[in-house]
């Protein structure tokens, strides 16, 4: 149980609003419907569907890590789509997160400030990548923000300031998937983004970084015939190779003469897919809604199939209302690090680790020299179960009738600065909000004789 209030201080030069969360007995839920891992892989930042965003610290060595919640953000009044971080400095320690309902806002992955937010941008946003552009010789990190509505948005990660819109020429629709390709030969980043209907579209990021605050159009585009897609990556370690993933298959495409050819295609009839990456250059993961992550391994780049397939994560929560979200993360810097980050919508984080053996050649490189093993896992329930469980709002009423019953529902009064809380007993409990918080914040229950003299306990008369 959460109670959520703030507290007003009217000051000579404005007035301050400082807010507060006071816990209850019980975790509160966090049904998490994405995860991410920041860059500096210590911060695992997962969003919920009561538009919740959490910040779980990891702690100890790199082979055992011990997941604490530290910070539960309030800020989206709806459910959290998408996170990423706002660069990719190791140094920069901002993710940015969007809603169902459109709202977008940044965070600082250390304190849980907010940054930013902006809620200019209506539709339910799925998409949002990051990518480094330069403008009069000054380098400038850029989001694009896509979902269930036809254009694609250039945002500043800094200020989430619109710098741009991408169009569709012909017949525009939901973008479903998108990645960024460097062609080979000159060098230039493009845009890749595939529509609802299995139509590719192409623009330049040169033209993007010369014409801020100009509405583009595709470069071209060209139909692909494939639906319902959930995800797209380049492979970032040859960029010769894209994987796309469907909902009953996945293909990898090859892209280093220039046009997107079809390599191979995997179906997967049985199983519901959500997204996938590359892991080295030779091997690919996809992840499942409820079944675990597979790897497949190509160890010909030539050959035109896959030539391995196991399953690398198969920890999955067999209730039927349970699904997983999962978030791949490859560090920059040494060791180079890869971890999969795994978050369940019961509220539970599991960190996994993958060693791959690079001393093989890529040609020979495969699943065999892969290891994959837990880092660690926690959930709310466990930090309340294992930590001493929080001060609750009313615990110190003792003298009530009130006494060990649940607050379900609460109120603050900021014209009289009161809290009202609800229980789940029928009574409603009027106290003073700065004494309730000194009282709570101090855990100390002496000093709840100051807050009985300013309160009054109702009771509905159920009779």
């Amino acid at each position: 149980t959460i109670v959520f209030w703030s507290l007003r201080r009217v000051m000579s030069s404005g007035s301050m609003v400082v807010p507060v969360v006071l816990w209850g007995k019980r975790a509160p839920t966090h049904s998490i419907t994405c995860v991410l891992l920041t860059n500096d892989q210590n911060t695992i930042v997962t969003g919920s569907s009561d538009g919740q965003l959490c910040l779980w610290k990891l702690l100890g060595s790199t082979d055992r890590k011990r997941i604490v919640p530290k910070s539960l953000l309030f800020g989206h009044n709806s459910a959290v789509s998408v996170l990423t971080n706002a660069t990719d400095s190791v140094e920069t320690h901002v993710i940015v997160s969007a809603s169902t309902s459109g709202q977008i806002c940044s965070w600082s992955a250390d304190d849980g400030a907010c940054h930013s937010s902006t809620s200019s941008l209506r539709g339910c946003h799925t998409i949002l990548e990051v990518f480094c552009s330069s403008r009069f010789g000054r380098r400038e990190w850029k989001l694009i923000c896509a979902g269930e509505y036809p254009e694609i948005y250039i945002l500043d990660s800094e200020t989430l300031e619109v710098l741009n819109v991408l169009k569709q020429r012909k017949m525009p629709e939901w973008i479903r998937s998108l990645c960024f390709l460097t062609s080979a030969k000159k060098k230039e980043v493009f845009i890749v983004a595939l529509s609802g209907s299995g139509v590719l579209n192409i623009w330049s990021v040169d033209n993007i970084d010369n014409k801020v605050g100009e509405s583009l159009y595709n470069k071209k585009s060209k139909s692909m015939n494939e639906l319902h897609t959930v995800s797209m990556a380049c492979n970032p370690f040859t960029n010769k190779s894209v994987l796309l993933v469907c909902e009953n298959h996945f293909v990898v495409y090859d892209i280093s003469h220039g046009d997107f050819e079809k390599n191979c295609s995997v179906s997967s009839s049985d199983v519901l897919l959500t997204g996938g990456e590359f892991v080295n250059e030779s091997m690919l993961m996809v992840w499942t809604q409820k079944d675990g992550v597979y790897l497949y391994d190509q160890c010909d780049t030539s050959s035109p199939r896959l030539r391995t397939k196991c399953c690398i994560i198969t920890e999955c929560d067999a209730r039927a209302n349970i699904s997983s979200c999962y978030s791949f993360s490859f560090a920059r810097t040494l060791p180079f690090e890869r971890f999969i980050v795994q978050a369940s919508s019961s509220g539970s984080v599991t960190l996994w680790k993958l060693s791959v053996d690079e001393s093989e050649s890529s040609s020979q490189t495969s699943s065999d020299h892969l290891l994959v093993s837990s880092c660690g896992s926690a959930g709310f329930a466990d930090a309340w179960m294992h930590g001493k469980a929080p001060h609750g709002l009313t615990d110190g009423l003792i003298v009530s009738e009130s006494a060990g019953s649940s607050v379900t529902a609460s109120l603050y009064l900021a014209s009289s600065s009161y809290i009202v809380c609800g229980h789940q007993d029928g009574s409603i409990v009027l106290m003073v909000a700065l004494q309730a918080a000194i009282s709570q914040l101090l855990e100390s229950s002496t000093g709840w004789k100051s807050v009985l003299a300013f309160m009054n306990i109702l009771k509905e008369d159920v009779n």
